[in-house]
C-alpha cells in the first residue's frame, strides 16, 4: 500500500515498466504488468491507498508517450518540451543510437518523435508539431 510517501514496491514497478519500454525488454513489462494484476483487485477498494500503483493502472490506460529528441539542438528541444505539462511521458535524446527508440533516428538534423507501443510518429520539426500529436 501507498502512504504518504509511495510504496517501495510500486515504485519499483513503476520503474521496472519504464525500464522495459527503455530497453525493449519484453520480461521487465511482463514483470510489471503481472504485478499491476495482482493489486488490481485492492485499488479498486481503497484507491487513495494505492495512488501510485493507480498512476501505473493510468499510464496502462492511456499509454506513455515516448518521446525521442535528436540532433545537434536535441538540448533545446528538451527545454522547450519542458514547458509542457505532459505526465505520462519518457523522454530520450542525443546523438547516439544506443537505445531501441533511437535506432535509425540520429542525424544532424534535429528532430522529435512521438511513439507509443513500439510505433512512432513522422519526424516532426519543431516541438510544437510534436505537441499537437500528443
Amino acid at each position: 500500500m501507498d502512504n504518504v510517501i509511495p510504496s517501495s514496491s510500486s515504485t519499483m514497478v513503476r520503474q521496472l515498466k519504464r525500464l522495459g519500454l527503455l530497453f525493449d525488454n519484453e520480461n521487465y513489462t511482463a514483470i510489471a504488468d503481472q504485478l499491476l494484476a495482482n493489486v488490481f483487485p485492492q485499488i479498486k477498494t481503497y484507491g487513495s491507498a494505492y495512488s501510485n500503483w493507480a498512476i501505473l493502472l493510468l499510464e496502462e490506460i492511456h499509454g506513455i508517450n515516448e518521446i525521442a529528441l535528436t540532433g545537434e539542438d536535441a538540448l533545446a528541444f528538451r527545454k522547450e518540451l519542458d514547458q509542457h505539462y505532459i505526465p505520462n511521458k519518457i523522454v530520450l535524446g542525443g546523438m547516439e543510437e544506443n537505445l531501441p527508440l533511437l535506432e535509425n533516428r540520429i542525424g544532424k538534423e534535429t528532430k522529435a518523435y512521438l511513439c507509443k507501443n513500439k510505433t512512432c510518429s513522422l519526424p516532426q520539426d519543431s516541438i510544437t508539431a510534436l505537441i499537437n500529436y500528443i
